[in-house]
């Protein structure tokens, strides 16, 4: 049985559910133009001030947002004209201030940028390298429709590929979901310390979490 909720914007996306999603962010970071190898990061204890993020983001026509949950992240992109860019990176702060007082995280986060939703359709998932997804090429996998994963096909292909040959950074697979607006959860796949190899258990669970039968 699926795991995913049948409405296209449904808040009880099965991620939001997971113990590691209940506690708010501990750390987070935003790049620019996809580039997570530049991002910046920055714990939820020691906020920038919302001069700073302005100042960062100063003309760009894409950033993402990133909170991390321990190894688990969210993320969210927010693509146009500068003026809406730093609406949404300003939400963003303020709604991991709010988070800090207790409020809940994620319907903070939607109310603060306007996100409309979490949908229900994974578009894609990719196996990559945390803050290096461009630097090390991450493996793509386009979910099957009947949901049964041919794992002895996905594994040796998945070793093969140069993410497995990267030995520093912690590994993840991330659910991708374009509309309304593009965002991922990423869940660890590699052992927590160096040289961070590919776990064929935590892929197993991250699947079974997302609605696959692998």
């Amino acid at each position: 049985m699926s795991l995913l909720p049948d409405s296209p914007t449904s808040s009880s996306n099965p991620f939001l559910i997971l113990p590691a999603f209940q506690s708010r962010p501990d750390v987070v970071q935003f790049a620019k133009k996809g580039a997570w190898e530049n991002a910046w990061g920055f714990p939820t204890d020691d906020l920038p001030d919302e001069g700073a993020v302005l100042g960062w983001i100063s003309d760009s026509d894409e950033v993402a947002f990133e909170a991390f949950f321990g190894n688990a992240f969210f993320g969210l992109r927010c693509t146009g004209p500068a003026p809406g860019t730093k609406c949404f990176a300003i939400g963003c702060i303020r709604a991991l201030r709010r988070a800090r007082t207790g409020e809940p995280f994620f319907p903070t986060l939607r109310r603060e940028t306007g996100f409309e939703g979490f949908s229900s359709s994974i578009a894609f998932a990719e196996i990559g390298a945390v803050n290096a997804w461009r630097s090390c090429p991450a493996f793509r996998w386009l979910p099957p429709a009947t949901r049964k994963v041919d794992f002895q096909l996905l594994w040796p292909g998945l070793l093969r590929s140069p993410i497995a040959a990267d030995c520093t950074h912690p590994k993840a697979i991330e659910f991708a979901f374009e509309q309304p607006a593009q965002h991922w959860f990423g869940l660890p796949v590699s052992d927590p310390g160096p040289p961070h190899r590919l776990s064929q258990a935590s892929l197993r669970e991250a699947l079974s979490i997302a609605g696959f039968d692998p």
